[in-house]
């Protein structure tokens, strides 16, 4: 099978003539900035074993009946991608969902939809019971109608083999509709939810780990809200034991794991054996995660406690367990969080502190130290080359903490393939 990209203007006759009939391409992205006549969309009829299909930034009329047509006449259709922000939206002149009874089949091959404009919503919650192959949703912000309705079908298990909820494109949504949604999906093994833009509150991060804990292999937070604890995100890390990608940040710095919610303590505070209800995802493949609550041995006026030097090690030995790690962004995302991180204590970047104990991590590709206390110095550059085999990006290394012109001599020297920053 071909795949076939076509970026810029063009008419859509010639587009005809270029592609043909040829039931070889099965993959098309089409970046169309030229006004459209209905009788263009013809095209689709030329292609009957296209399986993904991506249009973007269309200047043209967009009504049902031209998706409808695209749907009609590509059987095969499994990924719908449509970007249309510069489109004018025609509201139907008939019932959306009669005219989708009417012309097409009741059951469709799709198994992503990602339409981007809220407007088209309405259509695809017509579409959503005639997918019962439907793997992956991304979902826009949606009025109080189609959240009610998305819901609805979603109880209803219209869609049975839904794992992936992608709420990436729902900025500043709020919690209750993230948690909302997910409740609806209780009786789904959800597989990967992304809540990258969103405000993400203690009602979410419970609807997740108590209905899909066991299954949920990817999760991605980057906004919580002030009502999330750290024992909140801790809760998930203990109930998610499939987790290969695990994101738990917080742009603004307010919300970070503590390392004693994930290393267990015993009365008088003493460090001991891993606690019974902390870290389970132990098949992690990347990991981005902020953790606070140590008193480093760099913080000024703050007494170095030996259980807290203890602490940091424990949690380097945690992450020493995680074998199959290939990416690990254990920094701060931003100078705000960082200013509130070392407030709470966060991890330091040394060999003293007990980062030696990731020998383990074999596979490591990608590091991220970034704002982490205690820049990376030339005998943890030395240490990370002689264990780290397969490293080839380390983000932080730069931090005005270090003799810089030290290390950049180093890396340029002794390790010239290394991307660094």
């Amino acid at each position: 099978m071909l795949s076939a990209q076509i970026i810029g203007s063009i008419q859509f006759s010639n587009l005809a003539l270029l592609v043909g009939y040829n039931p070889t391409i099965d993959s098309l992205t089409l970046d169309i900035k030229t006004a459209l006549d209905r009788d263009d969309w013809a095209i689709f009829a030329t292609l009957p074993n296209l399986r993904k299909l991506y249009l973007t930034s269309f200047y043209t009329d967009l009504d049902d009946t031209v998706l409808i047509t695209i749907l009609s006449r590509c059987p095969r259709l499994e990924s719908f991608r449509l970007e249309c922000s510069h489109a004018r939206y025609i509201k139907p002149t008939s019932d959306t969902s009669s005219m989708i009874a009417t012309y097409l089949p009741q059951r469709l091959a799709l198994r992503e939809i990602v339409f981007f404009g809220h407007f088209l919503w309405d259509f695809v919650l017509s579409l959503l019971p005639l997918c019962p192959s439907l793997t992956k949703i991304t979902i826009p912000l949606l009025d109080a109608i189609s959240l009610d309705r998305l819901c609805q079908i979603l109880g209803e298990n219209k869609c049975p083999q839904l794992t992936i909820l992608d709420f990436s494109r729902f900025h500043n949504g709020q919690s209750e509709i993230f948690a909302r949604i997910i409740h609806s999906c209780r009786h789904l093994a959800l597989k990967d939810v992304r809540l990258v833009w969103g405000f993400t509150g203690r009602d979410t991060l419970e609807a997740l780990w108590q209905h899909h804990g066991p299954s949920l292999e990817a999760l991605r937070v980057t906004k919580c809200m002030d009502n999330v604890t750290s024992q909140d995100l801790a809760a998930v890390v203990a109930a998610c034991p499939r987790l290969k990608v695990l994101h738990l940040r917080n742009w603004s710095g307010n919300t970070a794991l503590m390392a004693r919610d994930i290393v267990s303590t015993v009365s008088g505070g003493a460090i001991g054996a891993w606690s019974k209800t902390g870290w389970s995802c132990y098949n992690l493949v990347e990991l981005r995660v902020t953790i606070a609550g140590i008193c480093t041995t760099s913080q000024s006026g703050c007494p170095v406690h030996e259980d807290c030097q203890t602490l940091q090690r424990e949690v380097y030995r945690l992450f020493s367990r995680l074998t199959h790690l290939r990416v690990l962004d254990v920094g701060c995302r931003s100078s705000i969080a960082r200013v509130d991180l070392r407030q709470k204590g966060g991890l330091e970047w040394t060999l003293v502190s007990g980062m030696g104990q990731l020998h383990t991590l074999r596979g490591l590709e990608e590091l991220s130290a970034r704002h982490m206390e205690n820049g990376v110095g030339v005998p943890e550059l030395e240490w990370m080359k002689e264990h780290w085999p397969r490293l080839n990006c380390v983000e932080g290394l730069i931090t005005g903490r270090v003799k810089e012109n030290e290390v950049e001599t180093w890396l340029r020297e002794r390790w010239p393939t290394l991307s660094w920053s």
